[in-house]
């Protein structure tokens, strides 16, 4: 059987026997004038879209059209009815069907689909319509938060501007007019809206920000090589001028940004040596254009951050005004976000510039913007291990400082700017142990994967380690002559920013600053200029015009050079030891209390062996002992340690464990500042009876160890094995506000009412028998007198 819509194929044989137009089997075959008359409909179909073509150019056609009536013409009823039949409808060859071109088909077929699409966009025109308009009202503050509330009007009335008077508008405080029309349709322009409408449409397209952020930042982290194009939409949101949401995109834009580079970024610098002549491997140059395009679009990322930064927290007071709360707070987000990437990435492409750009704002009027500035160069300090990056920054700071102190801008620097200083791993760098870390080699194979190696693999590996360990060896070498080239230039730039305070501004307040970085950086000084620096400090002890803090820094500088090199100098600190007796007494309990731990410093310094005489020694531990009454638990644990320091490294200022006061002549005068002259071995330590009583168990164990030299040690290592300084910044309770020990309160008993009567019962058998005896006599006299009552 033939297939639907084939040409049935009849031999010349079976033709013989068709009879009136059928097949023997019964079966209707098309005749000629059927196969005639459907050439003659095909032809007319190619004419009429010549013709139509032709008219369109502005020509006539050339032949006159046959339209399909006389194709009937030219049928006879029984060809008709064949045409008219099933077999042809399924084949579209019906006369009464139409004929046209697919592109005239296709164009009534859009046009039923248009009009079928209007119907329904009608129908729903007309429901919305029915239906009542929706008001957004103030939303309600509940415990789980904001919740929005609506509500439905018959009418909703639209109120023009001009329909509304100014008293009218100074009624409705609930009602504003649109501030941009870009963020409203067209329809809506001039209309007034409620503010919660405002809110409402605000947090919509804030929604939409987020979604849309979300996806960009998602979709370039599964590919980054192939989806750069991602980052320049994020970026672009970085200039966001809705003015619904321009303070809230950038920011999310932004700290999306940061978390991508710190993920996407190398930790090495990218450097493009364009060689020409040079040709490449496919796989390099799509590295290398990789690395081009993601280093170009982190450069842009930082030039919008700089113009927000620098349109939002200028450098100077413009005209006396102050920007906007929301305004400055994007500065600060922006400044923020240079500072984490500069953490992140310190050894990456445009360290340096961001540096340049960051520095000068630890000097700004702004003491948020100081604090974001500072926490991050302290970090960077601590984290830098090449001394690379910290070179930059001191060497920038020490530009800021010298155009601050000339002659023009004396007075201006601010404490922050010398403080960030303290920070640098100048003191605690140890290069030898790092050279050391880096020579030993990171992947070390164990015994049993060793053991599954053949003979030949393990002498080859063998060789191996060798050869890692020697070019291990030459990196450390070349890595530790940078980084003791870079800390030497570092030392100098600090010492210079010093020196130069010192001499410019000796009463500013940042004096305090300078002297706590020389007293920490004192033993790194060179010899060349102690002479110079010692006398400049003696200058400043003798105006009296230090505070107290200031003067106990100034002498801990002093002895910190003197305990080092210094001690070839001919200089007495006889004047220094009395200043520091005189401290003392100055210091007191709380938390603003912060002197104690370099007091104990320069006690430490002050009372080594040889160092002072006995008499001087002992004048320091009475009046330590004293100090301990007033102080708090952890400051008077790390008093109590030094006073056992002092104990132990002078024999002379034992006497003053002795109860008589035999050792010494004179009265000891407590108020005397001149620790020569107080006649402290005349005294005892009254004060270590009162301190043994400590509600603090480590103080009342420190005082028995101090009053029984040869006791047992019941103090834990961490408080034993370290200085007094470092005990009063770890123990401190006011920070994390808890006891180290916790305090364990006393065990209570329980109270046990006493008997209301008691009694006295004898456990020997001689008062037994006679208190029974007594009993009997007395049961006796009841009886007896119970009967005589009776009768």
């Amino acid at each position: 059987m033939a297939k639907k819509g084939s040409k049935i194929k009849i031999s010349k044989i079976k033709q013989k026997s068709i009879q009136g137009g059928k097949r023997t089997k019964g079966k209707k075959i098309r005749s000629h004038s059927v196969v005639k008359a459907r050439r003659k409909l095909i032809a007319i179909r190619k004419l009429k879209e010549k013709n139509r073509v032709l008219r369109a150019h502005g020509k006539a056609p050339e032949h006159e059209e046959a339209t399909a009536q006389d194709v009937l013409d030219m049928l006879d009823n029984e060809e008709l009815s064949l045409i008219r039949g099933a077999d042809l409808i399924r084949n579209q060859y019906l006369v009464s069907s139409d004929i046209g071109s697919k592109k005239e088909r296709k164009r009534k077929k859009t046009v039923e689909y248009d009009t079928l699409e209007n119907h329904y966009e009608s129908k729903y025109a007309k429901e919305m319509e029915q239906k009542k308009a929706v008001r957004v009202l103030l939303p309600i503050k509940t415990k789980g938060g904001l919740q929005m509330q609506t509500a439905y009007e018959d009418d909703y009335k639209v109120v023009e501007e001009s329909s509304i008077s100014t008293q009218d508008l100074s009624s409705i405080k609930a009602i504003k007019k649109i501030p941009n029309k870009e963020d409203v349709s067209s329809s809506e322009v001039g209309k007034v809206i409620s503010t919660a409408m405002l809110l409402a449409r605000r947090k919509e397209k804030l929604a939409e920000y987020k979604m849309k952020i979300g996806i960009l930042s998602a979709s370039f982290l599964e590919d980054p090589e192939n989806r750069l194009r991602n980052l320049d939409s994020l970026l672009a949101m970085l200039n966001t001028n809705e003015s619904s949401v321009s303070f809230i995109v950038p920011k999310l834009s932004a700290v999306s940004l940061v978390m991508i580079f710190q993920d996407v970024l190398p930790a090495y610098a990218i450097k493009h040596n364009n060689q020409e002549g040079v040709k490449l491997k496919k796989d390099t140059r799509e590295l290398r254009s990789g690395e081009s395009n993601l280093l170009r679009r982190y450069k842009q990322f930082f030039q919008k951050l700089e113009k927000l930064v620098g349109r939002f927290l200028p450098r100077r007071k413009q005209n006396g005004l102050s920007n906007p709360e929301a305004e400055t707070k994007l500065g600060h987000f922006a400044l923020d976000c240079m500072c984490k990437m500069l953490i992140s990435h310190p050894y990456f492409n445009l360290a340096t510039n961001v540096v340049n750009f960051v520095i000068p704002f630890l000097n700004h009027r702004d003491s948020t913007v100081r604090e974001i500035v500072s926490r991050s160069i302290k970090s960077v300090f601590r984290i830098d291990k090449r001394g690379e990056i910290s070179y930059e920054i001191v060497r920038r700071i020490n530009i800021l400082v010298r155009s601050k102190l000339s002659a023009k801008k004396s007075g201006l620097v601010r404490r922050d700017v010398i403080d960030a200083l303290l920070s640098l791993r100048i003191k605690e760098v140890d290069l030898d142990k790092e050279k050391v870390e880096e020579m030993t080699p990171k992947g070390k194979m164990t015994f049993e994967q060793r053991n599954m190696l053949s003979k030949r693999m393990r002498k080859k590996a063998k060789d191996m380690v060798q050869l890692e360990r020697e070019l291990l060896e030459t990196a450390a070498e070349e890595n530790t002559s940078k980084k003791s080239h870079f800390l030497t230039e570092i030392t100098k730039i600090v010492f210079t920013i010093y020196f130069r305070v010192l001499k410019t501004t000796p009463n500013n307040s940042i004096l305090s600053a300078v002297l706590e970085g020389l007293a920490k950086f004192a033993h790194l000084i060179s010899i060349d200029f102690f002479g110079d620096l010692l006398r400049v400090l003696g200058e400043l002890q003798k105006t009296g015009n230090l505070k107290r803090r200031q003067s106990i820094l100034c002498i801990a500088t002093v002895l910190a050079v003197l305990d080092g090199q210094g001690q070839a100098l001919t200089l007495d600190p006889t004047a220094f030891h009395k200043s520091l007796y005189t401290c003392l007494t100055q210091l007191k309990c709380g938390r603003a209390e912060t002197d104690v731990g370099v007091a104990l410093r320069c006690i430490r310094l002050a009372c080594g062996r040889r160092k002072i005489p006995g008499p001087r020694a002992t004048a320091f531990a009475k009046r330590l002992a004293i100090v301990s009454l007033q102080l708090g638990h952890h400051t008077a644990l790390a008093s109590l340690m030094e006073l056992k320091h002092i104990l132990k490294m002078h024999p002379a200022a034992k006497g003053l464990l002795d109860s008589d006061g035999s050792l010494g002549s004179g009265i000891y005068l407590p108020e005397l500042d001149d620790p020569d002259h107080c006649e402290a071995q005349a005294t005892t330590l009254w004060e270590m009876t009162t301190l043994i009583c400590h509600y603090h168990p480590w103080v009342a164990e420190a005082t028995r160890q101090i009053l029984i030299p040869d006791r047992v040690e019941n103090l834990p290592k961490e408080v034993t094995k370290k200085n007094p300084e470092d005990i009063t910044k770890k123990f401190d309770p006011y920070e994390t506000m808890e006891f180290q020990p916790e305090l364990v309160p006393p065990n209570s008993v329980p109270y046990k009412r006493p008997k209301k009567y008691s009694e006295f019962i004898p456990s020997t058998e001689y008062f037994t028998s006679v208190l029974r005896q007594y009993h009997e006599a007395e049961l006796k006299i009841v009886v007896n007198s119970k009967k005589e009552d009776i009768f």
